[in-house]
């Protein structure tokens, strides 16, 4: 396996361990240039669920978060959408760290909506974690947690209400909501994983009591031949 291309050294000492207005951007700048193939992830990754009974979500979580931040990582921002498909050889931990995490943070949201956006926040690292790290399911989830409370939790707060909105949105609106949401999902993944890499790639001696010195199995962008 390659070495993954190194990420761009925006982390300085003065500034914040996140910059949303930094993951918006570089979410919408990946998107614009693979609007396509990432509303037809969307679409798979909606029907995969439904028709698996959420069996398979865990493992195309893990595929979607290697395939996003590797194009947010790549030069030409290209996204390959088999990568959505090459983690099923975790597929136990995966499906595992998916009802571990989900059915909390649905109990949480029934309780009026905050318990279960703060649990999305502390957990939002959790499945990129578990891949470049190669950690457990609950060393994941703890590692997740830690890196959110030390990096300041209000940041981290506001980009799960952020994404938790954008999810929500289409239910609310009839008929074409379902449709909306195909559009949108995308945006999230690569918000998250903008975040991702700002709040851990970037800041690894910051969290060398967290994380195991393992990187992400991301693949380098060849050029192209003439």
């Amino acid at each position: 396996m390659e070495t993954p291309p190194p990420s761009p050294n925006y982390a300085t000492s003065a500034s914040p361990p996140l910059d949303i207005g930094r993951c918006l951007n570089e979410a919408l700048a990946v998107y614009q240039k693979n609007v396509i193939i990432l509303i037809l992830a969307a679409v798979i990754f909606e029907l995969l669920s439904l028709f698996s009974l959420f069996i398979l979500t865990g493992p195309l979580c893990g595929g979607i978060y290697l395939m996003t931040v590797t194009a947010l990582l790549s030069p030409d921002k290209k996204i390959d959408i088999n990568l959505m498909f090459s983690q099923f050889s975790r597929f136990g931990p995966l499906v595992g760290l998916f009802f571990l995490t989900m059915v909390p943070t649905l109990l949480g949201l029934a309780f009026f909506i905050v318990p279960g956006v703060l649990l999305m926040a502390l957990w939002m690292y959790s499945f990129p974690l578990l891949i470049d790290r190669n950690m457990t399911v609950t060393q994941a989830m703890s590692a997740s947690w830690r890196i959110v409370m030390r990096n300041g939790l209000g940041w981290n707060l506001l980009l799960a209400a952020i994404i938790f909105a954008l999810a929500m949105a289409p239910a609310v609106i009839p008929y074409i909501g379902w449709v909306i949401g195909w559009f949108l999902a995308p945006i999230t993944w690569l918000m998250v994983s903008s975040a991702y890499i700002q709040q851990v790639r970037e800041r690894e001696s910051e969290l060398a009591d967290i994380l195991s010195p393992r990187g992400f199995p991301v693949q380098s962008v060849q050029p192209a031949s003439s």
